[in-house]
């Protein structure tokens, strides 16, 4: 990046964006901001909730969880409508920190969001791994009822893309295991043994 014409940066922002998420997921954060500012000089708008999102991202690896949870929430605002493929990543993300900030109620409206809006981009993985923690919280909390319909909204499409020619995706085992506590919870045991062996068998294919 730093070969390239100043002029060009500044035309292609997206380019300077793509560097920087190197720069985040490679641990060089104190590197981060300098470059976020150089693409801000752009002024494009349409990249204005994936800066953001940079931010969020950069106080969620500090453990900065509230400013992390209030930079999420921004860039889900900031995000286009039709850039689902951000929105759904924002959502997973803002849902995740929420969670780990305890704050579960937030968690479980960010990771209905971030299913319902993978689902909508067909980012099959990213909806079934967002329905797997909603269930899981609901789980936690003795909500056995509401965590078997969100693993089965996941099994449901999970299932649907391996009819469609696709493989089966690594965490359809995980939805598996998960029902198949729900009925041990539930004392309903041959369902449970079904649901785990399942499971298991698909754990080890991947």
């Amino acid at each position: 990046l730093e070969a390239l014409p100043e002029e060009l940066v500044r035309v292609q922002p997206r380019l300077v964006l793509f560097h920087v998420w190197a720069l985040v997921f490679t641990g060089q954060l104190e590197a981060v901001e300098a470059q976020l500012q150089e693409a801000e000089k752009a002024e494009e708008r349409d990249i204005s909730g994936e800066i953001t999102a940079i931010r969020a991202t950069v106080a969620y690896f500090r453990r900065d969880l509230p400013l992390a949870i209030a930079l999420y929430g921004q860039a889900f605002e900031q995000a286009p409508e039709e850039n689902l493929f951000l929105r759904g990543a924002v959502a997973l993300s803002l849902a995740t920190a929420y969670n780990l900030h305890g704050d579960i109620a937030g968690a479980k409206w960010a990771f209905a969001q971030a299913s319902a809006i993978s689902e909508a981009n067909n980012n099959i993985y990213v909806a079934v791994m967002a329905l797997c923690n909603l269930a899981r919280l609901h789980s936690e909390q003795g909500q056995l009822h509401q965590a078997a319909e969100q693993y089965h909204r996941a099994l449901a499409l999970a299932e649907q893309q391996v009819e469609q020619g696709g493989t089966h995706l690594p965490i359809t085992g995980r939805v598996y295991v998960g029902l198949g506590e729900i009925s041990y919870q539930r004392n309903e045991l041959d369902a449970a043994i079904n649901y785990l062996q399942e499971g298991l068998k698909l754990g080890q294919q991947n």
